[in-house]
């Protein structure tokens, strides 16, 4: 009896001595699982995106061109379509009357200077009156006048290009009897046309003259022409409050027609992105974009939202993380709420 006690109560210290053994060695195994993991932190970049906005290509400046004076054409010396230098004579009024005014006031004027000379010898001795010296000194100054306008509206009687360009109509023939500002000719001046860009106040200080663009026609990329903001608007329009911009192209003509609805596009947005490689980012079964992100040695699945490529390495992590968040680069699958070993990693 005393033998089979003393066995059973042997036996009973051996069971708890393993079990006791056993729950150690289960509590060692379960605090040495923590996978090692190559980690790496989120970084902060400064991106430059395109910035389009609509745009146009300006009307040709048209003028109307016509005498100051009146008269009968008498020579016409271009067409429509005539190509024109500036200073180059057009058109030419009958001469008659105003060759006829400008002698008669030359006369008058010599006549006056003759008078007025001896009036100032006679004045010299005291042999005349101040009076009648003052009044051939006037006529003097009248006949001076006269004679000036005579010969500026002799010359008026000639017309001339003020500017380069090409004669688009003609409305007179030679023979017609034509009014001081009346119709001759539409000119249009020969300069490369520009475009007119339309821009919103927030994009204004991102841009300043001489700086380049890529010019399209709208809705269509091919063909892109490269241009350079020539003006800068320095307040915006009152209607719209945005700012109007004009740029040229590179070359001495503009190869879209007038008013040709156009896209502009210039590459000065500059955005904070937070940056991580493409290696520590993933997508669950349902298309989510998740990371790895380590708290206290414990990964944790994080969704965040992405967008745009920043490169072959890095790519934008728009929401979701903080700079220097650390995040799994490489390690096992499915580390969600896992314990891990972070090793740090340069890129």
């Amino acid at each position: 009896m005393f033998n089979r006690l003393h066995l059973f109560v042997y036996s009973l210290c051996l069971i708890t001595v393993l079990l006791s053994a056993c729950s150690t060695s289960s509590e060692q195994t379960t605090k040495t699982v923590a996978d090692r993991v190559t980690v790496t932190v989120v970084g902060e970049e400064i991106t430059e995106s395109p910035v389009i906005l609509p745009g146009a290509v300006e009307l040709p400046f048209t003028t109307d061109l016509g005498f100051s004076t009146e008269g009968m054409v008498e020579r016409l010396y271009v067409q429509e379509g005539s190509i024109v230098k500036s200073g180059q004579r057009l058109a030419q009024l009958e001469q008659t009357m105003y060759a006829a005014s400008t002698a008669a006031a030359s006369t008058a004027t010599a006549a006056a200077q003759e008078r007025f000379a001896t009036s100032r010898q006679l004045d010299s001795t005291g042999s005349i009156a101040r009076a009648a010296y003052r009044e051939d000194f006037h006529q003097l100054e009248s006949a001076l006048a006269a004679e000036k306008l005579a010969v500026v509206k002799q010359k008026q009687t000639t017309l001339y290009a003020r500017a380069d360009g090409i004669i688009t109509a003609r409305f007179v023939d030679v023979g017609a009897f034509i009014h001081p500002g009346q119709k001759i000719f539409q000119f249009m001046r020969k300069e490369p046309l520009k475009i007119v860009c339309i821009v919103p106040v927030n994009i204004r200080n991102q841009l300043n003259e001489g700086m380049s663009c890529i010019i399209s026609r709208a809705g269509d990329d091919t063909g892109r022409l490269d241009g350079k903001i020539d003006f800068i608007n320095p307040v915006p329009d009152p209607t719209d409050k945005q700012f109007r911009v004009k740029i040229s192209l590179y070359g001495s003509q503009s190869p879209l027609p007038p008013a040709t609805a156009v896209s502009v596009t210039f590459s000065r947005q500059r955005t904070k992105v937070l940056v991580l490689p493409q290696a520590a980012i993933h997508l669950d079964d349902s298309g989510r974009t998740y990371v790895y992100s380590i708290h206290n040695d414990t990964c944790r699945q994080t969704f965040i939202s992405v967008k745009g490529a920043g490169g072959k390495v890095n790519q934008p992590a728009i929401e979701g993380l903080l700079v220097g968040d650390s995040v799994v680069l490489a390690g096992p699958a499915n580390l969600d709420n896992k314990p891990v070993t972070p090793v740090p990693n340069q890129y």
